[in-house]
């Protein structure tokens, strides 16, 4: 079976955080740049950044012990305990969402990006033989989560 091995056309390579707003309006121009000078670690600190935000104006409008609460209110898991106990579990549950929260915005795009990036490498590198490197798959995938953003 024969390699295919495939480079990517010359782009603009650009700054890593003006790619991640030029992704939304030219993406096949600004992924080119990217596979020329592939960058990750901007598309992921912007996610991780509006992650925190959202995460911070949900406990600052809704509040975490109102989910919690309606969250444990509506499980069958907790419908035969008692209401100290309910009580006491909602306490403890609104201790540590924000925070859980807060790692989860932090850590899981970078993570989620990890994930995408390397399934990539799987299939097209191993399983279509492209040729291209992790760092620009890692890249690929971050920056294809921007419109999401």
């Amino acid at each position: 079976m024969a390699t295919v091995t495939s480079t990517p056309e010359q782009g603009p390579a650009g700054n890593p955080f003006g790619n991640a707003v030029k992704v939304l309006f030219s993406p096949s121009q600004t992924f080119r740049g990217i596979a020329v000078r592939p960058s990750w670690w901007a598309p992921i600190v912007m996610i991780a950044i509006l992650s925190c935000l959202i995460t911070y104006t949900y406990g600052k409008r809704a509040g975490w012990e109102s989910f919690m609460r309606k969250e444990i209110e509506g499980s069958s898991r907790t419908a035969q305990l008692p209401a100290e106990q309910k009580e006491r579990i909602i306490e403890q549950q609104t201790r540590y969402a924000p925070i859980i929260g807060y790692v989860f915005s932090v850590v899981g795009p970078l993570v989620a990006m990890l994930v995408v990036g390397g399934v990539f490498l799987l299939v097209f590198n191993f399983g279509m033989a492209v040729g291209l490197t992790a760092k620009q798959y890692f890249a690929a995938a971050a920056y294809g989560w921007m419109p999401e953003a």
